[in-house]
């Protein structure tokens, strides 16, 4: 990123920061790395990139998924399929599907509830065969 700035690169760099902001957020610095986020987005746009504009807004997503801001999550996504309609630039797609079923999940969590939404990820199953 220094460099990319360093030599004027300015893509290079919105990219690192955003990146960076990614890898903040899921190591549980969400606040911190949701804003480095919206800053790299912002400033993506602003380059005028037509590229990403679909990938970028997923991982602002999973940030605000594990900021439990799942309405402003789905906002993101609706806006990064809103570009995959427009551009078809469809590589992440199935990702963009991915989240928004885990922020939906999410959004209908109930403090309390013996019912829970489990991580999928989180899921391994017994000697059995049987799912946890």
């Amino acid at each position: 990123m220094t460099l990319a700035t360093e030599q004027g690169f300015a893509l290079p760099s919105v990219i690192g920061t955003m990146l960076r902001g990614w890898a903040l957020a899921v190591q549980g610095h969400e606040a911190e790395g949701i804003a480095q986020l919206e800053e790299g987005l912002a400033a993506c746009q602003a380059t005028g990139a037509k590229n990403l504009l679909s990938y970028f807004p997923a991982l602002l997503a999973e940030a605000y998924r594990k900021a439990d801001r799942t309405e402003e999550g789905l906002r993101a996504l609706a806006d990064a399929l809103a570009v995959v309609d427009k551009t078809e630039e469809r590589w992440c797609e199935a990702e963009l599907y991915r989240l928004k079923g885990q922020l939906t999940l999410q959004q209908f969590q109930v403090p309390g509830s013996k019912f829970q939404v489990a991580d999928p990820r989180s899921l391994t199953p017994d000697p059995q065969g049987v799912v946890d």
